[in-house]
């Protein structure tokens, strides 16, 4: 079996065709197993919820055609994932009330930092879990927020060694 028969992400795709318009209105998130809780469905690009999320509003944003590594993508791909990465990234802040809040926005590639090669970005929002309780940090280097980021990794790390 190849890689993108096995790819989740190529199953999305396949079983979410482009909509019109753009943004789905009532997307069937039972059509696949786990379930796909679909933002935006573009010829170029989906984004939808991830099943594993590290912060809440956890959205991947992907091309639609399998690509390994961001340096894979065709230039009309890029730019439509550069479309939209500022316009999801301001929705899932909207979304989580915290409008002009920090957020992240990190890209992966290939088999290192996914469940199967797949050039991906994510938008998560930021939040410090530093001894202040504060939902966002003034000090981003904070030895307790390095220290909860390197644990959420570790325990995202076990949870993809099971279940491979």
């Amino acid at each position: 079996m190849d890689t993108k028969a096995r790819c989740p992400f190529c199953l999305i795709a396949a079983t979410y065709p482009p909509t019109e318009p753009d943004i789905p209105h009532k997307p069937d998130s039972t059509l696949i197993s786990p379930n796909c809780h679909l933002i935006l469905s573009t010829p170029a690009v989906l984004a939808f919820l991830d099943i594993m999320p590290i912060t809440m509003g956890h959205v991947l944003v992907v091309p639609r055609e399998h690509r390994e590594k961001i340096g894979d993508l065709r230039g009309e791909e890029g730019a439509a994932l550069g479309q939209w990465l500022p316009s999801i990234s301001r929705a899932v802040m909207r979304a989580l009330g915290k409008d002009g809040g920090d957020w992240n926005v990190v890209q992966n590639n290939g088999m290192a930092c996914s469940l199967c090669a797949f050039s991906h970005s994510k938008v998560t929002s930021f939040r410090c879990r530093c001894s202040t309780g504060s939902a966002s940090c003034s000090l981003p280097h904070h030895s307790s927020c390095t220290t909860s980021a390197r644990t959420q990794r570790k325990k995202l790390g076990h949870v993809r060694q099971r279940s491979a």
